[in-house]
């Protein structure tokens, strides 16, 4: 999904995302300006002067997109029917100076992205500006839009992918930085640590390495660490499982029965020889991973490929074939094959 950042007036009414802040709605409330004095003023009971005639704000968001602190500003003196009607001099509108600027939110977030729902809690969210430094900042921050929740990143990186200085969410947490790698196997083997990450732009010693700020990702939590919503995931390293050509002239079948495994296909025009490739599927550090184990070279005379020495207990083999021609050029190959026919594989990160 493609990345499109907003303001946070632009964000209202949306489901965004912010690394300091996690998964976001919010909504705006209010904007208040503070005055000279203890007095202050929605927006909406604010008036500027045009020419002679005095015109009421509006629109909030508009009106502090172009706002100005050298501005004039108006309120109507409540006192002025009163006053007028006792013949009393009084001016219907009183000037004020603004000294900041309070917005309220309806402000709802969470640190986790599945069951956010869950995790979400409803606040009333206030932000102070006292200058146009701070109201610059308020529109240089940032938030990734999210259109479509499904198209959303939710992959854990593969354990021996991950580097130290590499960045990831960690649920509940928030963007992390990997700051120290184990080595594996631990002689804990109650918690068999992996890395230990640090909340990005925190400050980081080593003197305070029991601190709340730091992290350990352990075997048993492994999945919680997931790249970053908008990352670029890698492909797969298990997607060449669905990739196919010319499959349909191959026609492959496999059987088995106990440990004998026997793969049948077409012979196919232009086949100098086949290649019978075979992978362990299992559960390992809480994820799908395949092991090769090894590719079969077969005549181009023969159609059939015979094995029985496949043990397994917790898991299952696939076989992936190909045919090449006398120069080596892939000209067919199907996709994995588990029992009987082709099929597609899930491609989980």
């Amino acid at each position: 999904m493609k990345e499109t950042k907003v303001d946070l007036f632009d964000s209202f009414g949306k489901f965004v995302f912010n690394a300091e802040e996690g998964y976001i709605n919010q909504s705006l409330r209010s904007i208040i300006l503070n005055t000279n004095g203890s007095r202050s003023c929605n927006v909406l009971e604010v008036f500027i002067k045009k020419n002679y005639n005095y015109i009421q704000i509006a629109n909030q968001i508009d009106f502090i997109r172009n706002f100005d602190w050298k501005k004039k500003y108006y309120v109507r003196n409540n006192s002025y029917e009163f006053l007028r009607r006792r013949g009393q001099n009084s001016n219907e509108y009183e000037e004020f100076n603004v000294l900041s600027i309070s917005i309220n939110l309806v402000y709802y977030a969470s640190l986790r992205l599945s069951n956010r729902n869950n995790n979400y809690g409803s606040n009333n969210k206030l932000i102070t500006i006292q200058d146009q430094d701070e109201l610059d900042r308020l529109f240089e921050k940032k938030y990734s839009l999210i259109d479509d929740e499904k198209l959303l990143n939710n992959c854990s990186p593969y354990v021996y992918d991950v580097k130290i200085g590499d960045y990831y969410w960690l649920d509940d947490v928030g963007e992390v930085t990997v700051i120290k790698k184990y080595d594996y196997p631990t002689q804990d083997k109650k918690t068999i640590k992996l890395f230990s990450v640090v909340k990005t732009n925190s400050a980081y010693d080593e003197s305070l390495y029991q601190d709340e700020k730091i992290f350990d990702i352990t075997i048993l939590n492994i999945n919680d660490l997931k790249f970053l919503p908008f990352d670029d995931i890698p492909k797969c390293k298990y997607s060449f499982l669905n990739d196919s050509l010319n499959e349909i002239d191959l026609m492959p079948y496999l059987t088995f029965n106990n440990n004998l495994y026997n793969l049948y296909w077409k012979k196919i025009e232009g086949a100098s020889n086949y290649v019978v490739a075979i992978y362990l599927k299992v559960q390992n550090f809480q994820r799908t991973e395949y092991y090769h184990l090894a590719n079969y070279d077969v005549d181009r005379n023969t159609a059939f490929f015979s094995i029985d020495t496949l043990i397994v207990r917790n898991g299952e083999f696939v076989f992936k074939l190909y045919a090449e021609n006398r120069t080596g050029e892939k000209i067919a190959e199907s996709r994995g094959i588990v029992n009987g026919q082709p099929q597609f594989f899930e491609e989980v990160h």
